[in-house]
């Protein structure tokens, strides 16, 4: 997978001897390249700005590595940068997120923090050793004192099940207004929580069936879904069995990026007058997702397009985007959006759709030719015989399965799979019929 950006090539190459599917560890870098940009950074449009946080969940099926590839931004980030993050795990309950946001990143907060680790009640009472054990940052930008960055290996611990109130309170960490007020009530006494100009980005890891059991249902008409990139991963990229450890000069560039963009890098962005035309035509496209549960998603995708070039702009170390940015920007939403719809899972279907949806995730994790009898074990409890055979001929019909006679086992279907998966698939029952006839003889 090459890219034009250069730090996103050098990234990619740090990750190669993982198993995490490409475009996780792509989408992976970008939001780390939003955390350390934090509210510091924005585009101009119009009456408002366009800030370069990130909401992104990468789904598969259970062992496809998503936590690997969410976990090595997370890790640079902490280490490297002032970036904070969320508790990971809020039952769904958005006052732990407000209390993290609330809490200001200043000097005194810190001191008073590190002194009550160390049971020290004042400066005062610290030893000179314990003088020198406090770690203060003092280049942490006060623009980014109600910004935080989240990253969950199991989303749904975050979002809660089904808790329309906690994704109502996300939109507007993704929006970035100006306050956000929230009202406590302790001890009969009510207290308002202000938080002034708040900031999030999101990197979170799921599993089609757990996405559908988190998400309330309005989570589309809402709004929610529409600032989501969702990022499908069939399967493993390859397997590795015993992984190397990273070049080191590769993992040193990564860190000094993050880290120059997270402290030296801010304001606002340009564009020059061929990406600005390059913006004007792509506004103008249509979209190419058809699922009529993305609606929302597609009037917002120019959002998250112009978000994309910023980060683009912003990995090459630049305050201005060019329209090769843009150009590359337009590709990545492109590719990612073909798999959008196998993210979302059964999420809005009817129960026919759901079983597709199923028998789809079935095949492709497989990855060999599937029986009719086989499929119907395995969907007994879901549909009924003449529903699977509907359904077989439905996803034929559009493509996303094919038929064919298989040497030994007679009719079988095979999912469509992008770049040559259909062909490795077609040379395995080849070879199938070829072993069984040498046994034969």
């Amino acid at each position: 997978m090459q890219f034009n950006n250069e730090f996103l090539n050098l990234y990619m190459q740090m990750v190669e001897d993982t198993e995490s599917p490409r475009s996780y560890h792509l989408w992976s870098a970008l939001f780390g390249i939003s955390s350390c940009l934090g509210r510091r950074v924005w585009l101009p449009f119009g009456h408002m700005k366009i800030w370069p946080n990130q909401y992104i969940l990468l789904v598969g099926n259970p062992a496809t590595r998503k936590n690997t590839a969410m976990n090595i931004p997370k890790h640079i980030l902490q280490e490297h940068t002032s970036v904070r993050f969320a508790p990971h795990d809020t039952g769904g309950q958005r006052q732990g997120i407000i209390r993290a946001l609330e809490k200001a990143y200043d000097n005194e907060a810190e001191i008073q923090a590190q002194l009550d680790g160390m049971d020290a009640k004042a400066f005062n009472a610290l030893s000179t050793e314990d003088i020198g054990a406090l770690q203060l940052d003092n280049r942490v930008d006060p623009r980014d004192r109600h910004v935080l960055s989240v990253c969950s290996g199991e989303i749904s611990q975050f979002f809660g099940q089904r808790n329309a109130t906690m994704l109502d309170f996300l939109i507007e960490m993704w929006d970035g207004g100006s306050d956000y007020r929230y009202e406590t009530s302790s001890q009969g006494k009510n207290k308002d929580i202000i938080l002034n100009d708040p900031l999030m980005s999101i990197l979170g890891c799921t599993t089609p069936a757990s996405l559908v059991e988190s998400l309330p249902q309005q989570a589309g008409s809402k709004g929610f879904l529409s600032r989501v990139i969702l990022v499908y991963g069939a399967h493993k990229y390859k397997s590795i069995p015993r992984p190397q450890e990273p070049d080191a000069e590769l993992v040193d560039a990564v860190k000094t990026r993050f880290t120059e963009l997270n402290y030296e890098f801010s304001g606002a962005m340009k564009e020059t007058e061929d990406a600005a035309k390059y913006t004007e035509q792509v506004y103008e496209e249509p979209s190419a997702i058809t699922d009529s549960r993305f609606i929302y998603y597609n009037e917002r995708r120019f959002t998250h397009f112009l978000k994309l070039g910023m980060l683009l702009a912003a990995a090459r170390g630049s305050a201005t985007i060019v329209k090769e940015d843009y150009e590359e920007a337009n590709e990545i939403l492109i590719r990612t959006e073909e798999s959008m719809p196998d993210a979302l899972g059964e999420f809005g279907m009817s129960p026919i759709a759901a079983a597709k949806q199923t028998i789809l995730e079935f095949m492709r994790a497989a990855k060999e030719p599937v029986t009719t009898s086989i499929l119907a074990a395995v969907m007994h409890r879901d549909v009924r015989m003449h529903d699977l055979a509907q359904c077989l001929k439905d996803l034929t019909s559009a493509g996303q399965i094919i038929q064919e006679n298989h040497p030994t086992l007679g009719l079988v279907y095979l999912p469509k799979l992008k770049e040559g998966g259909i062909e490795q698939l077609m040379d395995l029952m080849r070879d199938d019929g070829a072993e069984n006839e040498e046994a034969a003889e």
